[in-house]
Parts: C-alpha cells; sequence; structure tokens
C-alpha cells in the first residue's frame, strides 16, 4: 500500500504544473531471483528552478517512513520524497537514503525529463563498490545492485547522484544504456547499448561470486566508438550457481566506466569431475574438472576405514582444469573415496580404485 501511495504522491506532483521544469525520478524495484517482474517499492521526485529554495521548506514533502524497503533523498535533519530545490549547477550532488534492505536484488530506475541534451552530465555513485555508473540525462536508464551479507552492502548512503559539467564541448560521457545478462544451455550472454561512444578502446567482461570482489575474464571486444551502439558476448563456463557480472569499458587514455552489476543464476550448469584413469597407480591420479566455480578447493583421499591417506589444497583459476594428486606413498590396492570440497559449500565424492 505504502509504494502504491508514494508513486500516486509522485504522479500527481509530477504532473500538477512543473512540466517545464527540469525534474528527475527514481523508482526503487526488488528484482526477483529467476525472472518475473520487479515489483516497485519506493520513489523519490527532484525538481530543478530557481524559483526553489535548496533549504527544506513548504514546497518539500518529507517521507513517510514505513517497514519494508525506504528509499528517499536525505537533506539532513530530514528525509524526502520530493523535493524542489535550485536549477542544477555543476557538481551538484542529489544524496539518497536507503535502509531497511535485504539480502536480494535491487533496481534502480531513473527518469530524467527536461534536461538539456549537452553541456551537463550526471553519475551515480556506488560508495559501496566504489563504481561510477553514467546516467543519462535524455533516457530512462537503469542500475541493478546487490545487498549482500557484507553489512557495508546495506549503509544507508551507499548512492548518490553527482551532476557535472562536460569538460570538453562536444565530448559528453560514455553510458550505458542498457546491459543484460542471461543464461541458457549452459553459457551466459551479455548485452549492451551505448551511447556517446568517443576514444573508447575496447569492453572487458568482469566476472564475481559475490557481487563486490570482480575479476577479469578473456571476454572482450574493441569498441566501434558509434553514436549508438549494441554489443554482445557469452560466457560458455559460468560458476555453478550464482554470477555477477559487469562491463568494463577502456578509454585510449587508460579511463575505466563500469555497467551496472547483472545476477545471473546459473544453477542448472553442467558440472564435470572426473578421475583419470581409474582405475588407477598411487603415483599417477588425476582429477578433471570442468565446469566449477573457480576458489580454494579440499581434496581428501579416505581409505575403506575412513582414514585420510592423502590431502591437498588447490587453488583453481579457470573452470576446465586438472589436478594432479601429489601421492608420496604406496596404496595398497583396493577401493578409495576421494571427497572433494570447495567454494559456497561445494562437495562431491568419487570412487578411486587404486590397482
Amino acid at each position: 500500500m505504502k509504494s502504491y501511495f508514494t508513486l500516486l504522491i509522485l504522479l500527481l506532483t509530477y504532473t500538477a504544473g512543473f512540466s517545464q521544469v527540469k525534474s528527475f525520478r527514481t523508482n526503487l524495484y526488488i528484482v526477483p531471483d529467476g525472472g518475473g517482474s520487479p515489483v516497485l517499492m519506493d520513489g523519490t521526485l527532484s525538481f530543478f528552478d530557481n524559483a526553489y529554495s535548496n533549504d527544506v521548506d513548504n514546497n518539500d514533502a518529507r517521507k513517510m517512513f514505513n517497514p519494508g524497503e525506504n528509499w528517499g533523498i536525505e537533506k539532513q535533519p530530514y528525509v524526502l520524497v520530493v523535493e524542489r530545490r535550485q536549477d542544477v549547477n555543476a557538481a551538484d550532488t542529489v544524496h539518497f537514503k536507503l535502509w531497511n534492505t535485504r539480502t536480494i536484488t535491487y533496481r534502480i530506475e531513473m527518469i530524467p525529463k527536461n534536461f538539456p541534451t549537452s553541456g551537463l552530465s550526471a553519475k551515480l555513485i556506488d560508495k559501496f563498490l566504489k563504481t561510477e555508473i553514467p546516467v543519462s540525462l535524455t533516457a530512462t536508464g537503469i542500475a541493478d545492485f546487490q545487498v549482500t551479507t557484507d553489512g557495508n552492502s546495506a549503509r544507508s548512503d551507499r548512492f548518490q547522484l553527482v551532476f557535472y559539467t562536460d569538460v570538453a564541448a562536444g565530448m559528453l560521457p560514455l553510458h550505458f544504456v542498457r546491459a543484460t545478462a542471461n543464461y541458457q544451455e549452459n553459457s551466459v550472454t551479455i548485452q549492451w547499448q551505448t551511447a556517446n561512444e568517443q576514444q573508447v578502446r575496447n569492453y572487458v567482461i568482469e566476472k564475481s561470486t559475490d557481487g563486490t570482489r570482480f575479476t577479469g575474464t578473456n571476454l572482450s571486444i574493441d569498441a566501434l566508438n558509434k553514436p549508438t551502439v549494441s554489443y554482445s558476448l557469452s560466457d560458455n563456463h559460468p560458476y555453478f550457481g550464482t554470477n555477477f557480472y559487469r562491463i568494463k569499458s577502456i578509454d585510449l587514455d587508460g579511463k575505466l566506466s563500469y555497467s551496472s552489476v547483472m545476477k545471473v543464476d546459473a544453477a542448472n550448469v553442467e558440472t564435470v569431475l572426473r578421475i583419470i584413469p581409474n582405475p588407477a597407480t598411487a603415483s599417477n591420479i588425476r582429477l578433471r574438472f570442468s565446469g566449477q566455480q573457480a576458489g580454494d578447493y579440499i581434496i581428501r583421499v579416505v581409505n575403506s576405514n575412513g582414514n585420510i591417506v592423502h590431502a591437498q589444497n588447490e587453488n583453481l583459476t579457470t573452470t576446465e582444469t586438472e589436478v594432479k594428486l601429489s601421492v608420496n606413498k604406496t596404496l595398497p590396492t583396493g577401493i578409495y573415496h576421494v571427497n572433494i570440497s570447495g567454494p559456497e559449500g561445494y562437495r562431491r565424492m568419487l570412487n578411486l580404485m587404486i590397482r
């Protein structure tokens, strides 16, 4: 009920004689796991005109708090749902406040209106991920993010919108219009569309298992440097379970920009773990990993009495690899169990015959 009430206030305010005033509306959604339509939870609306004051007064609407997710504009000591402030200038900042979150995926939808088509730009600052996401002032944009088990991901001051003037005439910042990642048939397809490409060298897909610590991949594509471009790359070796992706753009001068973070569930990815050869001798036991998540693994060889006769740690950096067990003693002929444990509760047991 609160979400619809907030939406009603925003819509009524949006149409109440402010059709030519610069405005910036944000909506906070929950993004359901496994697909489905996002669920609207809250929203804000900012108007920019020199007829208004930057102080909180009767032209502003204070936020109604509720037990669910709360998304507002912080202007100490108040939190607003609608603010009217003076016309935007370089380095103006809108400080958002977010609280009562859960460990799920959210989406910020950003809807600008009546902003100039050049000379002014904006970016969404994520203090947790330490990223700057370019924001269009002429088209609706979205930014997905996750609240994780890391308490800092739920910090109330995580996001802020910063306006700034373009450094050089005609040089608008790169903007990720849209970025999506979809899982199908053991691969993830990452697609994105950009605007204002200028002097971009290439794009690199980065990957993570927790949405926080990202590593580079060999997925890269050269930039075409056109006003509007669409790109697509496929990750044929996603991690088993939850995958997070983001797109990194690299300019000719080394400057980096990032897309929003995309979450993909690949719980059905085919993973293969084999002992080769089997039967084997103690000096030639190898494990072949295919499709497993990169990370730290513990491998134990257990005899029929339940005793561990060999153990070793392995750090897998790729999803396709082969590991040789460094057994430095003779094992009696018989059946053994090879127990493998890894990231995020991964457990497997294989039977091994020693000849």
